[in-house]
């Protein structure tokens, strides 16, 4: 019989986990019990039981920390997922994509507790904006290296296409336009259907999110 069990994770990659979990338990707790203002990165850096250079490896701001806002990236294995999808709506698959970005860097947080921190000091939301924002820049960049003629001739079916990134010619100013509306649009489908909600239902999600762009589509042929 074939063994299916994972493989278990690097001890490193293991014990980074562990590190980042520390330094944003102990961020979370102090925020609860000092408030925002008062907790300090050396407070927090103290509590984990790390160094201040130790917090920067990990986080960017005492913000970040609390809410557990991680790196941003776009990997292999979202694009593979994305490619799986067999769907021909870019727009659609751009959202997923999109949504996909956010949520796995918020580090595997969980929503609720983003919600109650943000409840709790509004002026965290700045923090995910900014969050949001940078998503949206990653996925610009890439975005940017897709060869677009020939997705255009796939039917934007399958993986996207790319030019080796040290020759990606800049695309042209159609190029550009599309990518800009396209990723505009991404993010209003993704602020009407709440994202930042924990919503397990992978279909309903889907079901939101065409529904939407089908809204939004209509609207802007008018």
């Amino acid at each position: 019989m074939q063994n299916t069990q994972l493989s278990p994770k690097p001890l490193r990659e293991r014990r980074r986990a562990r590190t980042w979990q520390a330094i944003h338990a102990a961020a979370s707790t102090l925020a609860a019990t000092k408030g925002l203002r008062e907790t300090t990165i050396e407070q927090i850096a103290e509590q984990a039981g790390v160094s201040t250079r130790t917090f920067f490896n990990y986080f960017a701001t005492k913000e970040d920390a609390i809410l557990g806002i991680s790196t941003l990236e776009l990997t292999d294995q979202m694009l593979e997922q994305d490619a799986q999808r067999g769907d021909n709506r870019l727009i659609v698959r751009l959202t997923h994509l999109l949504l996909t970005i956010v949520r796995a860097g918020f580090g595997g947080t969980d929503i609720e507790q983003i919600r109650q921190n943000i409840n709790r000091y509004p002026e965290l939301m700045n923090r995910v904006k900014v969050h949001n924002h940078h998503a949206e820049n990653l996925l610009r960049d890439f975005l940017t290296r897709v060869d677009w003629e020939r997705f255009t001739t796939a039917g934007y079916r399958g993986p996207f296409p790319l030019h080796p990134a040290e020759h990606a010619p800049e695309p042209n100013a159609d190029q550009q336009q599309m990518i800009e509306s396209m990723l505009h649009l991404a993010s209003a489908i993704l602020r009407q259907v709440r994202f930042g909600d924990q919503i397990d239902d992978v279909h309903l999600l889907d079901t939101q999110i065409r529904a939407l762009a089908d809204s939004y589509t209509t609207i802007l042929t008018y």
